[in-house]
Parts: structure tokens; sequence; C-alpha cells
């Protein structure tokens, strides 16, 4: 939240929040202190009861005045005999002779409340700030026995534990507030909780900065504030996984100030595989503006999920702090091996070394030397027409060989290209796979038996007098 006001240079009021009004009537130490003392506040309320708003409050006030410890006379005992506190946590319970509402003081003390021109939300979202114009609330509660236990924070700082020996009950609602005529802008609000699903026995009995688990969250104060919350990111977002459920519940509201971005990353290893273990790098400096959630790594590649954290685009090369990278642990080589026509054949054709399969013959010298020999005859006649795979994943000597064989025998044996003139049918398309059944009267295949499978790999359409006509182009798979 941010209170909304102008700083003024002025030697008796420092600030005014728009909307101020009178918080505190004092007598000032000094002639040139103000009697009046205005601000303009707001909070989080917490455990509200919705009829009648009974519940916890926790409010901060920007004052007028940011001298307030000269308004203070402190005795013998380093007390004063005034209070003035612009952070205060407070419960309001109905009295028990009447319907009045009771507020009760749970909590009090002064800090540095600077109010905020509400323009330019994102201005110092990547810059940090010595005394920051937007604070974030939160309240933790844990009940021991009878007691009530709150851990109160502001900018993610535990400032005070408070013991509530007399707890109101609990009904699950929040909510922001203003006082009065004050000017207060919400960034977001969330409320968070373990989920039951995954722990049906859970006591909350850890602070909320356990959440951020092993410091994933890493940003700097005003990136924290001015982007979505490192809470959010730690625990909700990170858990998002295709193998379990989130970790945590979470209700979360913004007020139109950050753009929420997901994107789906299924990458492949470009550099080193197969790859033993991977992980996704820290970036380079603090300012982290993505949450990683439910990466999954396997030998090949990996998929996870990124969350823009933050309300402007990201760049995610090298340029950019956010610089994303895998890292891991793999097996590689340096140096590749080709597998020729030549080297295959030179194999399978050894007669001192046969392939066998205990003590049958697989593979016959005999038959794999003259297929050898028909390929160099090829050679001699129509030249030699190369190719190469590239086929990084292939990783052993066996895989090679066997791709190797499959393509020979797809690429040895001769193969028809017919043309066919027939009557335009528009249902036939590239790449459709087709038979030709083109017989005599004798019922003799004329051009190639039926059981033959062509591939449409060229269309031509002209028109004459008798109507349109359509030529294929087949090519024999």
């Amino acid at each position: 939240m941010r209170i909304i006001g102008k700083i003024e240079n002025n030697e008796r009021r420092s600030q005014t929040p728009n909307g101020s009004t009178t918080y505190y009537q004092v007598a000032g130490v000094q002639p040139d202190q103000p009697v009046s003392i205005g601000g303009g506040s707001g909070g989080l309320a917490v455990l509200l009861n919705p009829t009648t708003n009974n519940g916890y409050y926790f409010e901060i006030a920007a004052l007028t005045s940011d001298n307030i410890e000269s308004y203070l006379q402190l005795d013998k005992d380093n007390q004063s005999d005034i209070s003035i506190n612009n952070v205060v946590f407070y419960k309001i319970k109905k009295d028990a002779s009447n319907n009045n509402a009771i507020p009760v003081k749970l909590y009090g003390g002064l800090a540095k409340i600077t109010v905020d021109d509400g323009r330019f939300t994102g201005q110092y979202r990547m810059a940090g700030e010595e005394n920051p114009t937007v604070y974030d609330l939160a309240v933790e509660y844990q009940d021991i026995g009878k007691t009530r236990r709150f851990y109160l924070y502001i900018n993610n700082q535990l400032i005070k534990v408070v013991d509530d020996t007399d707890p109101l009950p609990i009904y699950n609602n929040m909510a922001p507030f203003v006082r009065g005529s004050s000017r207060v802008m919400f960034e977001n609000i969330y409320a968070l909780s373990q989920n039951y699903s995954q722990n049906t026995v859970f006591t909350v009995g850890e602070t909320l900065s356990s959440a951020f688990g092993d410091n994933e969250i890493s940003a700097s104060e005003s990136l924290r504030k001015y982007a979505m919350s490192g809470i959010v990111q730690a625990t909700y977002l990170s858990g998002i996984s295709a193998q379990q459920p989130p970790k945590y519940n979470l209700y979360f509201d913004e007020f139109g100030s950050i753009m929420r971005e997901c994107a789906y990353f299924d990458v492949k290893y470009d550099r080193a595989y197969p790859a033993l273990y991977a992980k996704l790098s820290p970036t380079f400096n603090n300012i982290k503006g993505y949450v990683s959630s439910g990466f999954y790594a396997d030998s090949y590649g990996a998929e996870f999920l990124i969350f823009n954290a933050t309300d402007t685009a990201l760049n995610l090369d090298e340029t950019s702090g956010n610089y994303l990278r895998i890292q891991g642990v793999t097996f590689t080589q340096d140096t590749t091996h080709e597998l020729t026509v030549d080297e295959y054949f030179k194999k399978r054709s050894n007669f001192s070394n046969p392939l066998l399969t205990g003590s049958s013959q697989i593979v016959s010298p005999q038959v794999e030397k003259q297929r050898f020999d028909e390929i160099k005859r090829s050679r001699m006649i129509y030249g030699n027409n190369e190719f190469t795979l590239d086929t990084p994943y292939i990783q052993t000597q066996d895989d090679a060989e066997n791709l190797m064989g499959w393509m020979i025998d797809k690429l040895m044996v001769p193969k028809k290209s017919v043309g066919l003139k027939i009557f335009a049918t528009p249902t036939i398309q590239l790449g459709d796979i087709v038979t030709i059944n083109y017989k005599d009267s004798n019922n003799l295949d004329l051009v190639t038996s039926v059981d033959s499978r062509f591939i449409v790999y060229n269309i031509e359409y002209s028109r004459k007098i008798n109507g349109p006509d359509m030529t294929l182009y087949l090519a024999e798979v």
C-alpha cells in the first residue's frame, strides 16, 4: 500500500497526506512546534467478522510531522507521558454492556512512513530506496493454547511479536481499509496457508519468512514492493507442477498494477546429451524478474513454466540480469564419427568376421558383397549422388548401423516415377498416398501392381474444351 500525499519544504510540516485529518493534539516542547499533528492512514484488517467488522487491524499512518521524538518528554524511567504512534496494531471487540465497538490497542510504535505521489508506480522498481514510499504489510498468527500470537511485518521485516490473551473468534476474512478521508492506494492483497490436501495434520508453527525456502527470492526491496510479492513467487507460483498440486493455498487479488504472464518451455539440449542432472541456473544479479515452476529434466531436454513477476516485459537472453540458462552434469565426447556406405558394407561383407547370433549366421557376406557391387556399378554409370544426415541423438554404433541399413533398403531398389493425366479431382492433394489401378482387357497391370504405393509430389491443372484436366506426378514409396 501507499499513502497518497506530497512532500512539503517546510520546517513545521514535512509532508501533507491527501485528505488528512487531525490525529494528535499535543503541547509542543519547542515554540515552533505545531500543537496539531495531522495524517492519513490505512492498513490491513484480518480475521474480520463480516457482520460486525470486529477483528484485528494493522494500521500505518503518514503524519504531517516527522520529528515525533521531539514532542516526547521522557521521565527518569525513560518513559513518555504521551503516546504518539504511526504504526498501530489493535483489535475491535463488542462492549459487554452494550453494542458499542471497543478498540483495544495491542501494539504501537514509531517508524518513518512517507507519503507517495501516486504517480509513476513502477518508476523505482529496479532501484534501491533508503526511504521507501510503498509498504508491504503482513500479519501471521498462530494459536498457542488460549493465547493468539501475531507476527507483524513491514516490508518483510518482523517488527513485533504480539500476544493476545483474550483472542477474538476466527473468521476467514480480510480486507484493506482506509481511515476517514485519507487517500490510500493498494496494489495487491493475498492470504496464504498450507494446502490441506497435501498435509491434513499441519500446524502453522513457523513465521512467514520460512516460506522463502532456500533464499530463492533475493530481489532488492524496491523490486519486491513494486513487483509481485516474494511470498507469492516462492510459494504458490514455484509450487505449480505436473507432479503434484501446489504446496500452499493462496488467495491473491491485484488491482491492475502487475502484468502477469506465464510461458511454457519445452527445450532440447543443444550442446550436451545425454544429461545425468540438470537445473535452472541462478541469475547474475539479485534482481530476478521471473519465477520458475514445475521444472522437469530428462536426459535430452527439460520442460518448465516461467512466470513474469514484474509489470513489464522481460528479456531472458544474455543481455539482461534475467538470463535463462540450464546447467547440469553430462557425458559428452569431443569427436564425432561418420558412418559411410562403404564402411557399412565392408563390415557386413567381411568373410573373416561374419555377423552371428549363437551358431547361426544371420548376415550373408556373399549377399552383402553383391549388393555393394551393385552400388559401385551405379556409381560408374551415374556418378555419386551424396547426402549426409546429421543425427546428434544417435549415441551408439549399433543404432547408426540400423539406421544406415534401413536407408539402404529404401534407396537401393529403383523407384518408379509416374505421371498420370486424369479428370480433375480436387480431393487429391500434395502428400497424399495413392495406388494405381490401371489394367488392360486381360486384367494385366499396365503400369504397376495395385499393391504399390505412390506419394503425390506435384499437381498441374489445365483447362480444355472437354473440361478441366489434372496431371499427377507420383513417386513410389
